[in-house]
C-alpha cells in the first residue's frame, strides 16, 4: 500500500515545479506578486530550491483530488516560471530536484522496501546494518565529469558510455546541463555486480576497488575520445547539489 501512495505521489511530483534560486533570490520573493497557493499545490523557499509542489493538503490520495483546480495550477506555473526566470532562478527538472534533495537529506520517497547510506554520512563503515537478505545489498558509485569543450549529440556518448556495461558493471548515464554556474557536466554511476554475498562491506569494497578503478579508466578513455572533460565530482556535488565532502 505504501509503495503504491508512494508511486502516485511521484507521480504528482514529476508535473510539479523546481527552481534554483541565490539567497538574495529568497530573500527578494516576497515582491515578487507570486500566485497564493491553493489546496492542490504548496509553495516552499528552502534555499536553494523553491518548489511549487502539487499534492494534497486534505483529502484522498485519488486522481479527482487534483482535477478541479489542475488547470489553475498550470496557470500559475506559468506565472511562476516567468517571474523567477526573469529575477534570476533557474528551473530544474523534478527528477533532478529529487536527487539533491535526496543527496543533501535523504529520499523524499523512500522504497519502503530498502535503505540507502551515503558515504558522506558514513564514518565507520562498520555502522552499516547487514540486509536480512545479504544479495540485496547493493553499491552505487557515482563520479562527475566537467566538459570543456564543444560537443555533438550527446546522446551518442551516452550510447558509447552504457555499451560499457558488462557482468561486472551496470552503467548509468546522467548529462546536465541546468547548472546555477552554467557549465555543463556528465554524471556517470556504476554498479557492480556483487557475487560474494555474504562477506563484509569493507571486504567487498577492497576487493572491488582494482577493478573498478580499470572500469573508470576505461570510461574516463571513452568519453576522451568524444570530448575535453576535467573530473570534477566534488565541484558538481558542493557547487550544483550543496553536499559538502567530508575530509579527515
Amino acid at each position: 500500500m505504501v509503495e503504491e501512495q508512494n508511486k502516485f505521489v511521484i507521480k504528482w511530483w514529476e508535473k510539479s515545479l523546481f527552481f534554483l534560486i541565490t539567497q538574495e533570490l529568497k530573500n527578494a520573493l516576497a515582491n515578487l506578486d507570486i500566485p497564493e497557493p491553493n489546496n492542490s499545490y504548496r509553495w516552499y523557499t528552502d534555499f536553494p530550491l523553491a518548489t511549487l509542489e502539487i499534492e494534497p493538503d486534505d483529502g484522498p490520495l485519488e486522481p479527482s483530488f487534483f482535477e478541479p483546480n489542475f488547470d489553475q495550477v498550470q496557470s500559475d506555473q506559468k506565472t511562476w516560471i516567468e517571474k523567477l526566470e526573469k529575477a534570476g532562478g533557474k528551473i530544474v527538472a523534478p527528477d533532478k530536484a529529487r536527487y539533491m534533495i535526496a543527496v543533501i537529506d535523504k529520499d523524499p520517497f523512500p522504497s519502503t522496501l530498502q535503505d540507502s547510506f551515503h558515504c558522506k554520512d558514513l564514518y565507520y563503515m562498520e555502522i552499516i546494518p547487514s540486509p536480512i537478505l545479504p544479495p540485496s545489498r547493493h553499491l552505487l558509485f557515482t563520479i562527475c565529469w566537467l566538459i570543456e569543450s564543444e560537443f555533438g549529440d550527446i546522446d551518442n556518448i551516452r550510447s558509447d558510455i552504457i555499451a560499457l556495461s558488462n557482468e561486472q558493471f551496470q552503467v548509468y548515464f546522467n548529462f546536465d546541463e541546468n547548472t546555477l554556474s552554467h557549465k555543463k557536466f556528465i554524471i556517470i554511476d556504476i554498479q557492480p555486480y556483487i557475487t560474494n554475498f555474504y562477506a563484509p562491506s569493507r571486504q567487498i569494497l577492497e576487493e572491488l576497488q582494482p577493478t573498478l578503478k580499470s572500469f573508470l579508466m576505461r570510461i574516463e578513455d571513452v568519453l576522451k575520445n568524444s570530448i575535453e572533460i576535467k573530473r570534477s565530482t566534488e565541484n558538481y556535488w558542493d557547487k550544483e547539489i550543496f553536499m559538502k565532502f567530508r575530509h579527515d
